[in-house]
């Protein structure tokens, strides 16, 4: 019996549109590591991911709402079955509201339409930080110079635009 099977017996009648909700999260995931899908617990990056994808769809907040109540319905299964230690929605609040499409479109026109000029801040962002991690004589001294490395690549993307 799959993962979605027993997930499916645990759901009375009712509770329908949640198991396809996750279906189609499965359906997404195996798409995108070409296999089949397995949750972890530390799975927050990939709902957000999976989320962002919906709303540059075109799908509506109520139906992203839907899906994060079902896929956290999901998870909190998992976690009663033993099967993860937490959830995803236990440390990071996925029900946060979303963007909209005109903030998503703000935040990409942000950056320069240039690719070959995106790419160049990157890598001199990259580099930057690079530098900075050398230099670093303890973990204290690399996670203090890679956060001011983000502040200066922040300021530095922000003037180029």
């Amino acid at each position: 019996m799959t993962l979605l099977d027993r997930f499916a017996a645990s759901l009375d009648s009712a509770h329908s549109p949640a198991l396809a909700a996750v279906r189609e999260y499965f359906e997404w995931q195996s798409g995108r590591h070409e296999g089949q899908f397995t949750p972890i617990a530390d799975d927050d990056v990939e709902l957000r991911t999976y989320f962002l994808h919906l709303r540059t769809a075109g799908a509506n907040r109520a139906g992203l709402n839907e899906k994060a109540s079902a896929l956290k319905r999901f998870y909190d299964w998992l976690k009663a079955e033993g099967l993860i230690e937490y959830t995803p929605f236990e440390d990071f609040n996925l029900e946060r509201p979303f963007l909209s499409r005109d903030e998503i479109r703000r935040r990409q026109e942000t950056l320069s339409a240039d690719s070959h000029e995106r790419e160049i801040a990157r890598l001199r962002a990259l580099n930057h930080l690079a530098e900075q991690l050398n230099r670093s004589a303890d973990v204290q001294s690399a996670l203090d110079a890679t956060l001011a490395a983000i502040a200066t690549v922040k300021n530095c993307c922000a003037t180029a635009n």
